[in-house]
């Protein structure tokens, strides 16, 4: 990967939607250029997909929170992780080190919704011996 492959990133993270030919013409790279370092990058696999950044607050999600997961000992985690992405309010959960196994973050509609979430779903998962939860303030 060389500064052009770089550049090209950089500008689709801002905007993955861009055509090949504005790509082009903030990036000062000729278009086949373009075009042909995207077909480069998603065959070596490090342009895996594109993605849609969502407000979740104007979707009816205006709260944010950041839940620690402890995991009883020998749990299976990959199960858990699992479990807890399919749930509908997960954004996304990843295993992490450290003093807890499990970091997710969730959307919730209220205070009482993202509750629900906590004791109800997410303890119900096996495996989930407690829970800490960091609310986004900004």
């Amino acid at each position: 990967m060389d500064a052009k492959d770089r550049q090209i990133l950089e500008a689709l993270e801002q905007d993955a939607s861009q055509s090949t030919k504005d790509l082009a013409r903030k990036t000062h790279i000729p278009i086949t250029t373009v075009h042909n370092r995207i077909q480069k990058l998603r065959k070596e696999g490090v342009l895996t997909h594109y993605t849609v950044k969502v407000n979740e607050s104007k979707r009816g999600f205006p709260l944010l929170a950041y839940i620690l997961v402890s995991a009883t000992p020998h749990s299976n985690q990959q199960e858990m992780l699992r479990k807890i992405r399919a749930m509908p309010t997960t954004l996304e959960a990843s295993i992490v080190t450290g003093s807890f196994d499990l970091v997710v973050k969730a959307k919730a509609q209220s205070m009482a919704h993202l509750s629900e979430l906590i004791t109800k779903q997410l303890k119900a998962v096996e495996g989930v011996e407690r829970t800490q939860t960091l609310m986004v303030l900004e």
